[in-house]
């Protein structure tokens, strides 16, 4: 089954020829570790980082019309014998197989990073206050700028006209309350062209709103604000160990941020 669909024209062809190149280096050439290492490869291209065994189809590139049904191995077997495999042999294999998910190890390693960077940050922040009273919003917005000021972490979401810009100007607006210095803000996205659309927009609800905007106010791309080290697009100068000096920091588009650089 795993020959039918390594034939098959629906497998990108630079996938197959790199997920052979790897198995070959892993030391498993089997039909079955080269699929799941090309069927991994494959995946990235339609921007997911694992292969379902249970739905490995979702792996290949979306097709117009009728294809002709592919042979999948039993998914269960397939793990098994993945498992035995050195392709998902420890630290340095291509592979981690997770269940029935199987990731390329560099992959999986993020998506590890990101969930306990997610989880270091849950928290409240003390003596933050338990609502904000701000005629200018409806109640939905005033609890976003209340859950903003109360925690280290906050996901504001909603579709386009929903307000989500002018809630962020109201948020920084709490931020820098009479007698108190500026905060220092840094709003970034993973285009110059969006970081500056998004200090824009929130400067005009500002002065929409008769306030002046936000002080030291900073908008750069994720590689800018993160000092991207020459040469090598994903080492950085600021990381855990050197963090950002902003008070706030605001990223507009994460759904186009890849896994590595989140």
């Amino acid at each position: 089954m795993s020959a039918e669909v390594l034939q098959s024209k629906r497998l990108p062809d630079a996938a197959l020829r790199v997920g052979r190149r790897i198995a070959r280096l892993s030391g498993d050439e089997s039909d079955e570790a080269v699929l799941a290492v090309s069927l991994a490869l494959s995946a990235l291209g339609n921007g997911s980082v694992l292969v379902d065994l249970t739905d490995p189809e979702a792996a290949l590139p979306p097709v117009e019309g009728d294809a002709p049904d592919l042979l999948w191995p039993d998914p269960d077997d397939w793990r098994h014998t993945l498992q035995a495999s050195p392709v998902t042999g420890g630290g340095q294999a291509p592979l981690c197989l997770d269940g029935h998910r199987v990731y390329l190890q560099r992959y999986w390693q993020a998506e590890q990073r990101i969930a306990d960077n997610l989880l270091g940050r849950i928290g409240g922040v003390p003596g933050a206050p338990a609502g904000v009273r701000d005629a200018a919003l409806d109640q939905m917005q005033q609890e976003a700028v209340a859950t903003v000021l109360a925690n280290r972490l906050t996901v504001l979401t909603g579709g386009p006209g929903t307000g989500k810009t002018y809630t962020i100007a109201r948020i920084l607006r709490a931020f820098d309350p009479p007698g108190r210095g500026a905060a220092s803000v840094a709003l970034a996205a993973p285009t110059g062209k969006a970081a500056a659309r998004m200090k824009e927009a929130i400067a005009e609800e500002q002065r929409a709103a008769g306030s002046a905007p936000a002080g030291r106010m900073e908008a750069a791309t994720l590689h800018r604000l993160l000092q991207s080290v020459p040469g090598d697009v994903t080492t950085f100068r600021r990381n855990g160990r050197n963090p950002l000096p902003h008070d706030v920091v605001i990223v507009d588009e994460t759904s186009m941020i890849d896994v590595a650089m989140l």
